[in-house]
């Protein structure tokens, strides 16, 4: 198995295994330290290789190959299988794009999309994820390169000035709406949301302890709470839901 492991799936390995046990032990604080870990040594360090996203397009462009197809099934099950366990806890925890976006927030000027906008654009996510299986495995066509991965302009320090448009509109978005990429366009996000429907542990909400004070939908950044109902107001705590495929188990409901 070591043939397959990089040094960058070590420290996906590592950063997520420190993400459990600090979630797992209510270490919530460590949660910011861990995703500017990732940051520097994913993002900056290995310029965030291995790439999750670049995995899925990549095995499907190289399917067949299987050598090749396994080396980047590695990097896709090191982020898949905790999802099975914590839902999409690579997402709040170790994602260095998303740690990106959630150090530019800011809380003071932020905005809330419209709930329906915002259940409307949160479907392109899923659209990204199926355009960049098909169009590889149909077409021979990479959709994610160097002019439509933003990130890259941060890490590489550089890039096309489509790339470094899109990463300053993120950016710009990221100050006033909480992880706007990881919302509406993360592949990978889509593919971890899917996961989560077949998990086998899950965050529950205690409707028998709730006293519908609404304070866990609004710690919920991502928006995976609801606790309204048809009418807006909230009159029965059975009505408390939470979204598995959008959770990112930061800890703050809790």
């Amino acid at each position: 198995m070591d043939t397959f492991l990089s040094t960058g799936h070590w420290i996906y390995i590592g950063l997520t295994g420190a993400a459990i046990i600090s979630y797992l032990t209510k270490q919530r604080y460590l949660r910011p330290i861990i995703l500017l870990l990732s940051l520097t040594i994913v993002g900056f360090l290995q310029m965030a290789c291995a790439s999750p996203s670049g995995s899925i397009q990549n095995l499907f462009y190289n399917w067949g190959e299987w050598k090749i197809v396994i080396l980047f099934a590695v990097t896709i099950l090191i982020v898949l299988i905790p999802s099975f366990f914590l839902d999409k806890i690579f997402c709040g925890w170790v994602c260095h794009k998303g740690a990106v976006q959630e150090f530019l927030f800011q809380n003071k000027i932020s905005i809330k999309v419209p709930p329906r906008i915002d259940k409307i654009l949160r479907y392109i996510k899923y659209i990204v994820l199926a355009a960049i299986i098909i169009a590889p495995l149909m077409f021979q066509y990479r959709i994610l390169n160097s002019s439509t991965q933003p990130f890259k302009v941060i890490f590489n320090l550089g890039g096309p000035l489509s790339a470094v448009i899109f990463m300053g509109i993120i950016a710009l978005l990221s100050l006033f709406i909480y992880r706007p990429f990881c919302r509406y366009l993360c592949p990978v996000g889509a593919f971890l949301g899917l996961s989560s429907f077949i998990g086998i542990h899950r965050l529950k909400i205690d409707t028998l302890k709730c006293s519908s004070c609404n304070q866990c939908e609004k710690g919920c950044e991502i928006g995976a709470i609801s606790t309204k109902t048809n009418s807006g107001i909230t009159t029965n705590r059975s009505k408390v839901k939470l979204n598995h495929s959008e959770c990112i188990m930061c800890g703050e409901c809790s």
